[in-house]
C-alpha cells in the first residue's frame, strides 16, 4: 500500500512508476486535497493500469473529526 502525495493528481508517471515497483493498493488520504484531486489520482491510476497491463486497488482514508485542546494553564516544570 502506498499513500499518494498531492502530486499524484497531476503526475501520471509517478503512479506508473509505483505500479511497476509493485504497488497493489493506492491509498488516498482524504484529509488532504479535494474531490477533484482524488478523482484525478484515480484517473491517473486507471490510465497507468491500462498502459502497463497491471491492476491496483484504490483505498480512500476518510478524514475523521479533528480534536483540539483549548488553552492550557501554565503548570510546574517537569
Amino acid at each position: 500500500m502506498v499513500t499518494m502525495p498531492s502530486e499524484a493528481a497531476c503526475d501520471s508517471e509517478l503512479i506508473g512508476d509505483l505500479l511497476v515497483r509493485g504497488m497493489q493498493v493506492m491509498r488516498i488520504n482524504c484529509a488532504h486535497d479535494d474531490c477533484e484531486a482524488w478523482s484525478r489520482m484515480v484517473q491517473n491510476l486507471r490510465q497507468a493500469e491500462s498502459r502497463l497491463g497491471r491492476t491496483c486497488k484504490a483505498s480512500f482514508d476518510l478524514a475523521g473529526p479533528k480534536l483540539r485542546t483549548g488553552p492550557i494553564e501554565p503548570g510546574s516544570g517537569v
